[in-house]
């Protein structure tokens, strides 16, 4: 089965696609790269997030600006078949995909968490959106072994706890503040599910253990080299 990595690039923002290799060299696919639609402004931070479905065969891609999720079909790593859907609530930012393949959305305008079906020409649906009452500015999301998301908010310095009941789709907010007091941005999981990390630009990482009901428990903030005030993203393993 053909594997493959896409870019989501800024200035005049397009997506661009590349093979891997079996040895995990990359080489880039002609045709690939698709000149997004244009948002009515230069500022590249208007589309956020790129990412493929379970199957693969649905690259989605959040565009803040005009409050729209856009699916392209991937044959032989070539995007074709545009489709727009506009989104449930403001501005979405990161996203995430289920294991049941229902699409979970962060807001940033609202604070809210809004998902999605997406059915097998790429249709996406609404099933619900879940408001956050206490944070702003929320921007990126995760999800743990047992069913429930997390959510930064640069905002308010804080994280917030969701529940994704069954991988369903049907979100719904566990704690507005499961963790205060933080500038965090992106944040990642353990492959275990037992820890997250959040990033604090300019001051390091904090690191929360995870309990069995969702609830985080700070287990530090910690100083590291190249931790700089414009860092930008996370991953954990």
């Amino acid at each position: 089965m053909a594997t493959f990595l896409f870019v989501l690039n800024g200035g005049t923002p397009n997506i661009s696609g590349f093979n891997l290799s079996n040895s995990g060299k990359i080489t880039a696919i002609s045709g690939s790269t698709i000149a997004l639609p244009s948002t009515g402004t230069s500022a590249s931070y208007l589309y956020t997030q790129i990412g493929f479905d379970n199957s693969g065969k649905w690259l989605a891609v959040s565009d803040l600006g005009d409050n729209m999720i856009l699916t392209y079909a991937v044959n032989s790593g070539v995007p074709s078949d545009l489709q727009t859907f506009a989104s449930s609530g403001p501005a979405p930012f990161g996203f995430i995909f289920d294991a049941r393949n229902n699409l979970l959305s962060v807001q940033a305008a609202n604070s809210a968490v809004s998902s999605y079906s997406i059915s097998h020409g790429g249709m996406l649906s609404p099933i619900v959106e879940a408001f956050n009452p206490t944070s702003v500015s929320a921007c990126w999301i995760v999800e743990d072994q047992t069913d429930d998301l997390y959510t930064t908010n640069p905002g308010t310095n804080n994280i917030s706890s969701y529940e994704d009941s069954s991988n369903s789709g049907n979100v719904g907010w566990l704690n507005a503040s499961a963790a205060t007091g933080i500038t965090t941005i992106d944040e990642g999981i353990t492959n275990d599910g037992g820890f997250l990390y959040a990033l604090a630009p300019g001051v390091g990482i904090d690191g929360y253990r995870i309990s069995g009901d969702g609830t985080l428990k700070m287990v530090g903030t910690f100083p590291a080299a190249g931790i700089t005030g414009v860092s930008q993203g996370l991953a954990a393993w």
